[in-house]
């Protein structure tokens, strides 16, 4: 399974947890949050001549030359092909 797959599966997934569950809703949400910043997205491009691209997450500038894989600020996994979300 992969982490898209997996993200899918929990985000259409209903709770159904009848002990805790505040609890069990809000560790569900950051396990979702934490396994949506798996999944590679683009790179927004800002226009901005000294960082063209910025994280699609949190919208801090992506060092465009070096292609970084994650985002040093949030973490988020980023790909420059451009076939992905």
């Amino acid at each position: 399974m992969t982490e898209k797959q997996a993200y899918k599966i929990l985000t259409n997934t209903p709770i159904r947890s009848q002990h805790n569950h505040a609890e069990y809703s809000k560790a569900l949400h950051m396990a979702i949050g934490a396994l949506s910043k798996q999944i590679p997205k683009k790179p927004i491009e800002d226009g901005y001549y000294d960082e063209p691209c910025v994280c699609p997450h949190c919208g801090q500038p992506l060092n465009y030359i070096a292609r970084v894989k994650r985002c040093r600020t949030c973490g988020q996994a980023v790909s420059w092909e451009g076939d992905v979300e």
